[in-house]
């Protein structure tokens, strides 16, 4: 990566670390919630049309849910009690 794509996923990266453990999600359901998303349609270039988040930033957050209007397609959040 380079120029800006190198410059947001390192303020990412950034704004991962700074979350608490109460505030953010594991890596791993944080991953799958970006795998989620990326199968869906309402994504573009980053953006959930749904709700206008930036998709990496708000899979971060533990309060945060799907805004999918079919239905929360983070399920996986449910097993991890989050």
């Amino acid at each position: 990566m380079v120029g800006k794509e190198a410059e947001y996923y390192q303020s990412v990266l950034k704004y991962r670390k700074s979350l608490n453990e109460k505030q953010g999600v594991p890596d791993d359901v944080y991953e799958k919630r970006l795998e989620a998303c990326l199968g869906c349609d309402a994504l573009i270039n980053g953006t959930c049309t749904h709700c206008g988040c930036f998709v990496e930033m708000r899979a971060s957050l533990r309060k945060m849910k799907c805004p999918s209007p079919q239905g929360n397609k983070w399920e996986i959040s449910k097993i991890k009690n989050i």
